[in-house]
């Protein structure tokens, strides 16, 4: 009997019931009942991309804190799709690793095939290569090359990083788990990479498991990709991890040639491969590599280019634990020159390290950083953004403190400081030694250095503003230690960077924290306030100076309040600087889902609209609650304003305004519900601009001052006649009587 490991295809159990739901970590059967509702009703809005085998929603789920990715399989009967979704489900339980896309949980209820996964928010490796239609083909004509696409700005950094976040994925897959897993179908289109740009293996359905004392098995169903299957696995249907590794390096090949492979005439050549091995034989390997990387990491590109041809050999082909370490060696090379570099040489300027406190002192992440680039102080990373005299004027008065300052007043980094945590780092609540309190934010870096970038920009940005509605910065820390590691049996100094940034202390948190779906949420007079706040501070960013600072990122957590409920827009980690262009198109998805507009989704447009959109669901949530963005989609517009004029006229009414002034005020709250509703329109061109929406508020604000200085100069000739009658009976109550009658309890009680 065969020792190979078959996988049992019945039904999986369904364990409501019998799962602790308490371990959000655990996947878990959910009803399909909660996934329509998480996507209200799988709603196009929701959607994230569809494929052959269906679509992929954004929702939200009770019990697990981030926005997850729901795979909605379409309906059908077939044998093999339902093998192939308990063959996904069986395997991802038994997975845990970081380059593994993590399983949420599942739903098969009837005709309904439903898989929950974490949420990529930068999409597949296929999106990142080939931005424009995710799958530009490089033009083969009769075995010759004519790669016409424009050179990617995807830099080496990234794509080596990546590469090893897939190799690591695939290494764990063949080794580590309980029997070896052959992944079957590695390509592009099944690498996701999260918001940090970690790789993530997805795609489980066509995986094969072989006993770790077994080399590999044999299949006469021979499936995956044509362009990146083994051409041994095509000839004799033997399953092994190698099959994986010849897939590894067409997807190595690929993502450093920025080229995708084609079948070749006759059927029995990879265009890609050809290529490079061409170029190899003709000792110009680099012109087989993307034109934009070129120049600094040539040694680097070498080395993989030459990996990945021996991951496609049939000869002395590595396994993929052994191409992870390599790709990971190759740090070791730096940017020295062929010439220069002895093997028994260490290269310090490649060990030159960039790495980032997390909680209680322990390293996050390390990075490579030459030494002539590396900043030795925040004076010089920042000199770049401070010769103007207003930008070094700023800057001398933002304080700088040390790092040892930082781990005092916030009992170094104690969790009970702590009072927010995000993608770029953790937000802690300290206290100055003149009692002033502050948050300092603390950022930790990842693989690919992204949140280097975000700290500069943020840094930057908060530096060129001053606004009422803008969180003001008030210190920063960048400091550089050096400090002693091992490396290779030996000891080296590791550069070591601590990066925060202090604000104002914001006394009521987020908006997030205040937006509620029941009667007793915010007052309708705090809800305008942070409303116009938080146009205010937009049109600020937008038209407040020369070059306009597009923010990319609103939502109502990056929305702060501070003691008096005034809001202050604040996290410019995504933010972009725009000079005189109106919008630009850009390569990288960043965002939270649910805030961006379409034609970022689809055309990665980037324009002053983009945060129109963002604003608008914002207000949209305001208004009408948590659930609001998705009540507006799912009713006519019609409906749905109705709906927000009667909840906000019940909770009103119970004030006791006066009739006019309640008016009023459900009319504000309808120009508020259309100008949002305006602001979410799919064409940019449709939806308002700034100082349209901030006319339409005071022209709101200015009915109310009428209808309110009406009613004053009636109170007071009411008041006049009922005195002087009051007087003469001895009463002393006539003030009050008429004031209420006109609202002034609603003015002294909501401080109108």
């Amino acid at each position: 009997m065969s020792n190979i490991l078959l996988l049992n295809f019945s039904f999986l159990e369904k364990e409501n019931g019998q799962q602790s739901y308490s371990e959000v970590n655990v996947p878990r059967h959910f009803t399909y009942e909660e996934l329509a509702q998480a996507t209200s009703n799988f709603n196009e809005y929701r959607k994230l991309g569809e494929g052959a085998f269906g679509a992929v929603y954004g929702g939200t789920l009770a019990g697990i804190d981030r926005t997850v990715a729901i795979k909605k399989i379409r309906e059908t009967t077939s044998n093999q799709t339902k093998m192939a979704f308990h063959n996904e489900i069986k395997i991802m339980r038994q997975m845990h690793h970081r380059n593994i896309l993590s399983l949420k949980g599942w739903c098969e209820e009837d005709k309904h095939l439903l898989v929950i996964y974490e949420m990529t928010e930068n999409g597949s490796l296929e999106d990142l290569l080939y931005p424009k239609n995710g799958a530009m083909d490089t033009a083969v004509h009769f075995g010759t090359y004519n790669n016409t696409r424009p050179s990617s700005p995807l830099s080496w950094l990234t794509r080596r990083n990546i590469l090893i976040g897939i190799a690591s994925g695939l290494a764990y897959l063949h080794n580590e788990c309980p029997a070896a897993i052959v992944h079957r179908d590695l390509k592009p289109a099944n690498v996701m990479l999260d918001r940090n740009w970690n790789a993530k293996l997805a795609d489980f359905g066509l995986v094969t498991q072989v006993r770790h004392t077994e080399t590999s098995r044999f299949t006469d169903n021979v499936i995956g990709t044509r362009s990146y299957i083994d051409p041994a696995y095509m000839d004799t249907g033997k399953v092994s991890g190698q099959c994986d590794v010849y897939s590894l390096g067409v997807v190595l090949l690929e993502t450093i040639c920025g080229e995708k492979p084609i079948i070749l005439q006759g059927g029995n050549k990879n265009s890609l491969i050809e290529k490079v091995r061409e170029c190899d034989d003709n000792n110009r390997i680099l012109d087989a590599a993307d034109k934009g990387l070129k120049g600094q990491f040539d040694k680097e590109i070498k080395a993989a280019l030459r990996l990945g041809l021996q991951c496609v050999s049939p000869d002395n082909r590595p396994h993929a634990g052994r191409v992870r370490d390599r790709l990971t060696k190759l740090l070791e090379y730096g940017n020295t020159s062929e010439e220069t570099k002895e093997a028994s040489t260490v290269n310090l300027e490649a060990l030159s390290r960039r790495c980032i406190l997390q909680g209680e002192g322990s390293i996050m992440a390390t990075q490579t950083y030459g030494f002539d680039e590396a900043p030795q102080s925040a004076g010089s990373m920042l000199s770049s953004s401070s010769r103007d005299n207003d930008m070094a004027s700023k800057l001398q008065n933002t304080t700088c403190l040390t790092i040892r300052v930082l781990q005092e007043i916030t009992d170094n980094f104690s969790e009970k400081r702590k009072i927010g945590q995000g993608a770029c780092g953790k937000v802690y609540r300290a206290e100055l030694q003149n009692g002033k309190e502050i948050a300092v934010k603390v950022l930790y870096n990842n693989v690919v250095m992204i949140d280097d970038v975000q700290f500069q920009r943020e840094f930057e940005n908060l530096m060129r503003l001053e606004h009422h509605n803008i969180v003001r910065l008030v210190g920063y820390c960048y400091e550089t230690q050096h400090q002693p590691i091992q490396h290779m049996g030996g000891i080296v100094f590791a550069e070591m960077t601590y990066k925060a940034l202090c604000f104002e202390y914001m006394q009521n948190g987020s908006l997030e924290e205040h937006l509620s779906d029941e009667g007793d949420g915010l007052e309708w007079h705090t809800c305008y306030n942070i409303i116009k706040g938080a146009w205010k501070g937009l049109q600020y960013l937008h038209k407040g100076s020369d070059k306009p600072i597009y923010h990319l990122d609103l939502k109502p957590g990056n929305i702060l309040l501070d003691k008096n409920m005034v809001p202050k827009l604040a996290d410019f980690g995504l933010s972009k600087l725009m000079g005189d262009q109106q919008s630009i198109i850009t390569k990288t998805l960043m965002g939270t889902i649910g805030y961006m507009p379409k034609e970022y989704f689809i055309g990665n447009i980037v324009s002053n609209k983009f945060d129109i959109f963002s604003l608008g669901v914002v207000m949209i949530k305001i208004i009408a609650g948590r659930e609001g963005h998705s009540k507006s989609v799912d009713m006519s517009r019609r409906k749905f304003l109705d709906l927000v004029q009667r909840n906000w006229r019940d909770k009103m009414q119970e004030t006791c305004l006066a009739r006019r002034l309640l008016e009023a005020y459900c009319k504000q709250v309808n120009v508020c519900t259309e100008i949002a509703l305006s602001c979410m329109d799919t064409d940019r061109h449709k939806r308002p601009n700034i100082v349209d929406i901030i006319h339409q508020l005071n022209g709101t604000e200015a009915v109310i001052d009428r209808v309110r200085s009406d009613a004053l100069t009636r109170s007071e000739v009411a008041l006049g006649h009922d005195t002087t009658r009051a007087s003469r009976r001895g009463g002393g109550d006539a003030a009050h009587r008429l004031g209420t009658a006109w609202g002034w309890r609603w003015r002294e009680q909501r401080k109108l």
